[in-house]
């Protein structure tokens, strides 16, 4: 279970990487995206 959520993080941690080229406001959006998806799994 644990994995495949860090799985999923990786994934969206690439994704937010990709985006940082196209539009600096979006990587910002996807970055808190993430951190609130990583510390809802923590708090599981």
């Amino acid at each position: 279970m644990e994995f495949s959520i860090s799985r999923r993080s990786l994934w969206y941690f690439s994704t937010v990487c990709k985006s940082t080229f196209a539009n600096h406001e979006t990587q910002t959006f996807y970055t808190s995206l993430v951190i609130v998806s990583l510390l809802s799994a923590i708090s599981r």
